[in-house]
């Protein structure tokens, strides 16, 4: 949408590099209610923050394996997907 509307993906989040696909592809944010949904069923509250901890620390673990600093952001990471991924985008996020 080229900035003029933020893109929220809501849905088939399961790990940290669902995360980082999401925001390489132009989402502003990511909402993560089934790992919220399956921890709370699990454990109550200390099920919730632990299923956040597996998420966060999956996606810190995919942006060192990018190369970005987990503070920096995903903006400076340049994103390109294959045609064979669904089609040539290469856009700096």
């Amino acid at each position: 949408m080229k900035g003029r509307i933020d893109v929220l993906m809501d849905g088939g989040i399961r790990r940290g590099t669902d995360i980082v696909k999401a925001l390489c592809m132009g989402a502003r944010a990511v909402l993560c209610g089934r790992a919220y949904a399956y921890g709370l069923a699990a454990a109550g509250e200390a099920g919730v923050d632990r299923a956040i901890e597996i998420l966060r620390v999956d996606l810190e673990r995919t942006l060192r394996l990018l190369g970005v600093c987990f503070g920096s952001g995903i903006g400076s990471v340049l994103c390109e997907c294959s045609e064979e991924l669904g089609g040539g985008l290469n856009r700096s996020a």
